[in-house]
């Protein structure tokens, strides 16, 4: 099975899981992150045994009001339903709070605010991505609205958008866009999105 090209869920079993009780409802969370931490491992294999399969890096489909998004796989550490956050004083006000994440306290961020969409009421199919960088220690929640499923992208095939639109404020941090045959995805480099998350929380402090 091609698990790039399938959902975590179909949409029967969907609604079975929300329907759940919240001990089971984090059970299936916490197959999420096992979903995603085998298909980092198969990317990985990929990678070392064809140099021709690197071009074809997985992505993480997600969905933020009607737009589709995908960022890089490697970057992600795990899925999780909305969590416990304690505010802080002198944040950006995309900067929901801190969360304990079993054992480890990160920040969350509302990822519509932080693009400069307007947020939203939370509702059943709203995730945090648990992001880390692969070259400083950063590692963030990001809120968004559902998780759809992971896919192989072809980089030469990413296309710089003409002009501004409604998603201006993320088109800073934007590889490109994905044109396929079902959808558009938003591509967003991960590495310069998690740096300008951090310097924005420490620019907001010091002010």
């Amino acid at each position: 099975m091609n698990t790039h090209q399938q959902p975590f869920f179909n949409q029967s079993a969907l609604h079975k899981f929300e329907e759940l009780a919240p001990d089971k409802r984090r059970e299936g969370t916490l197959k999420y992150a096992a979903e995603i931490a085998r298909a980092i491992s198969a990317a990985s294999a990929a990678d070392e045994s064809s140099s021709a399969s690197g071009a074809h890096d997985r992505h993480l489909v997600f969905r933020l009001d009607n737009t589709n998004y995908a960022i890089p796989l490697a970057n992600m550490l795990a899925i999780e339903l909305p969590l416990a956050t304690t505010a802080l004083p002198f944040v950006p006000f995309w900067h929901e709070g801190i969360a304990d994440l079993r054992g480890d306290i990160i920040s969350i961020i509302n990822l519509r605010s932080f693009f400069g969409t307007n947020a939203t009421t939370r509702t059943p199919s709203t995730r945090v991505l648990i992001m880390r960088s692969l070259h400083d220690e950063i590692v963030v929640g990001l809120i968004v609205d559902a998780v759809s499923k992971i896919r192989r992208l072809d980089s030469a095939r990413f296309v710089l958008p003409e002009s501004a639109s409604s998603v201006e404020e993320s088109q800073n941090f934007m590889r490109g866009i994905y044109y396929s045959e079902d959808a558009s995805l938003l591509v967003l480099d991960a590495e310069k999105m998690l740096r300008a998350l951090t310097v924005g929380q420490a620019e907001a402090a010091v002010r």
